[in-house]
């Protein structure tokens, strides 16, 4: 079935043709909110009433038709008119979590994001871990950071759980090995500085830098409580989008202030902080955020409903669960 802007007919998007779309259509936006005016005079709002629609047309039917594009914007997902939904370490619900295959099977079951956890060896080289620990999610035992490359790679990842990995043997990802597995799927990374080593500026700057070499910056999102760390992260890459998690000491006025004092910034909301009061000032607001650790498919649709942007999914293992048939519907 065909849809049309401003006319013109084209064919209906596809999540991957959508989501390049919407990057070029960003290439027009952030160049006006940017220099505050366009070309002749007139007014931003005018230009992007008059040219979004033909740019995301024409970018449609150029990937449609097997064109590759490539581009560098701002954090696009912003554009995306149905809340994005994200995989807490990977699709954890079918395979074992911050794994490659838990990343491939995100992007295969209808996610439009995922969110991992990155811990540094010895030689400070970032590798997919939850805990500063590996003992819970692999057969090995200690602090990852004193361990070294070698021995992180030669470690098992647990597979207790999954029958369908049973006999098979998984190795815990490097974060470059992941952040590749991201980029050819078209997701939107969120990436957790929670863990130890993000106060080392080399480590962080590789951890950074990683993301920049494989054409990520844009499509990807700093998680920390530290300012410290958020400022180290500008201080590498200005541009980059940074998010911290809502206190409500801050309060709504706070945190709001906050985002707008950051040029790429969005808040991490916790589901049982995220109140319809909160929800609806933050999006009266136009800042963008995202409500994290939801573990109910019924809330899930609940938050959508009311206008969230970006919705973290967490599988919580054992209990029975309804994702396939939400992520389903999600995705057409």
């Amino acid at each position: 079935m065909d849809s049309s802007v401003n006319g013109t007919a084209r064919p209906t998007c596809n999540r991957r043709t959508r989501r390049v779309c919407l990057a070029l259509t960003a290439v027009l936006c952030w160049t006006l909110v940017s220099c505050g005016t366009a070309p002749g005079g007139e007014a931003p709002e005018d230009v992007l009433q008059r040219d979004a629609g033909i740019l995301f047309s024409a970018a449609s039917d150029a990937v449609s038709e097997g064109h590759r594009i490539a581009v560098s914007v701002g954090p696009f997902w912003i554009f995306e008119k149905k809340p994005i939904l994200s995989a807490h370490c990977g699709a954890a619900e079918e395979a074992p979590p911050n794994t490659l295959e838990a990343i491939a099977l995100a992007d295969t079951l209808g996610y439009d994001a995922v969110e991992i956890d990155v811990g540094p060896s010895a030689e400070g080289t970032p590798f997919l871990m939850h805990d500063d620990y590996v003992d819970s999610t692999t057969n090995g035992s200690g602090y990852i950071g004193s361990l070294s490359d070698e021995s992180i790679s030669s470690l098992q990842v647990n597979t207790a759980g999954y029958p369908e990995y049973s006999g098979q043997v998984l190795r815990v990802p490097t974060f470059e090995e992941a952040v590749r597995e991201v980029s050819a799927a078209g997701l939107v990374l969120n990436v957790d500085c929670s863990k130890s080593g993000w106060w080392d500026r080399a480590y962080a700057e590789r951890v950074v830098r990683t993301v920049e070499d494989n054409g990520m910056i844009y499509r990807t999102f700093f998680v920390t409580r530290s300012a410290a760390v958020r400022e180290l992260i500008l201080d590498i890459c200005p541009h980059a989008c940074i998010s911290w998690l809502y206190d409500p000491a801050d309060g709504i006025d706070g945190s709001i202030e906050m985002l707008r004092g950051y040029p790429n910034a969005l808040l991490s909301v916790r589901d049982d902080y995220a109140t319809d009061e909160l929800i609806r000032r933050l999006n009266e607001a136009g800042v963008y955020y995202q409500v994290y650790r939801v573990t109910d498919a019924d809330r899930v649709e609940e938050l959508a409903a009311a206008g969230v942007p970006m919705i973290e999914i967490q599988y919580q293992a054992g209990e029975e669960r309804t994702w396939t048939q939400l992520l389903k519907t999600h995705r057409n």
